[in-house]
C-alpha cells in the first residue's frame, strides 16, 4: 500500500505537470521545439514507468489480470516515446545504443538498456513468473534472471579479462537448460549475443474476477480508455 500510494501520487503530479507543460507548446520558439519534445517524452516515460511498476505490484498481490494489462499498456506507451527519441539522436545509433564491444566492462553501450527496454521487460517477466496461476505454482526467480553483467570484469574494473570471461561464458552456456543450476550460472557472465525480449501470454487466473475475462483481450478497459492512457499528454 505504501509503494502504491507513493507511485500514485507521483503519477498524479507528473500527469498534471505534463498537461501544463503541453499547453506551453504554442509559445516555444521553432529552434526550441526539439528540446521541448524531448522533455515531454522523457516525462512521459517516467510516468509510464511508475504506472507499470505500480500495476505489476498490484497484479502480483491480487492476481487480477487487469493490472497486468495496464502494466503492459504502460510499457507499450513508453516504447513509442523511446522510438521517437531514437530518431533524434545526435550521434550514430550504434555508438550509444548497440550491444557491442566498447571500452567499458559492459557488453553494451550506455543507451542499450533504454533501446531494449531491458528493465521494463525483466520486471514484467518476473511478475508473471512469480505469481501463481491456474495449473502452475509460482516459480523461484533468481536474482540473476536475465543477467547482462560480467561479474569478474565489473568487480575488477578491468575490461578484457578474456580467458576468464570465456570460461565463465562456457559454464553459463553449458548449464543454461538445467533447472535450478542455471539460476546460479546465469550470475557468471552476460550473454554472448544480444538478448531479445518479448511478452509472455496473459496467464489464466487462480481466482476469477467477475469483471475479467481470460485470454489475450485488453481486460477490463475500453479501447477509448486505453487510448486516452497512451496519449494522456
Amino acid at each position: 500500500n505504501r509503494v502504491s500510494g507513493t507511485l500514485t501520487r507521483l503519477e498524479t503530479v507528473l500527469a498534471t505537470a505534463l498537461k501544463q507543460l503541453s499547453s506551453l507548446r504554442e509559445h516555444i520558439e521553432p529552434n526550441g521545439i526539439s528540446l521541448f519534445e524531448e522533455l515531454m517524452d522523457a516525462s512521459n516515460v517516467t510516468l509510464f514507468r511508475s504506472l507499470q511498476i505500480r500495476s505489476l505490484y498490484e497484479y502480483a498481490g491480487t492476481r487480477d489480470n487487469r493490472h497486468l494489462i495496464l502494466a503492459q499498456h504502460a510499457l507499450d506507451g513508453a516504447k513509442e516515446c523511446i522510438q521517437r527519441r531514437e530518431l533524434d539522436y545526435r550521434v550514430p545509433f550504434s555508438w550509444v545504443a548497440s550491444w557491442s564491444d566498447n571500452p567499458t566492462v559492459y557488453r553494451y553501450r550506455y543507451l542499450w538498456t533504454v533501446k531494449s527496454m531491458y528493465y521494463w521487460w525483466r520486471d514484467e517477466a518476473i511478475a508473471i513468473l512469480s505469481t501463481p496461476t491456474r495449473g502452475r505454482t509460482p516459480q523461484f526467480v533468481s536474482p540473476c534472471f536475465r543477467n547482462i553483467q560480467i561479474a569478474v570484469e565489473e568487480l575488477s574494473q578491468f575490461h578484457g579479462i578474456y580467458s576468464v570471461d570465456r570460461l565463465l561464458q562456457l559454464i553459463r552456456d553449458s548449464f543454461k537448460d538445467i533447472p535450478f543450476v542455471h539460476d546460479l550460472t546465469d550470475c557468471f557472465s552476460a550473454p554472448k549475443e544480444e538478448p531479445m525480449y518479448d511478452r509472455f501470454p496473459i496467464p489464466k487466473l487462480l481466482v476469477e474476477h467477475k469483471s475479467s475475462k481470460v485470454g489475450t483481450e485488453l481486460i477490463g478497459f475500453s479501447a477509448r480508455e486505453l487510448d486516452q492512457l497512451r496519449h494522456a499528454t
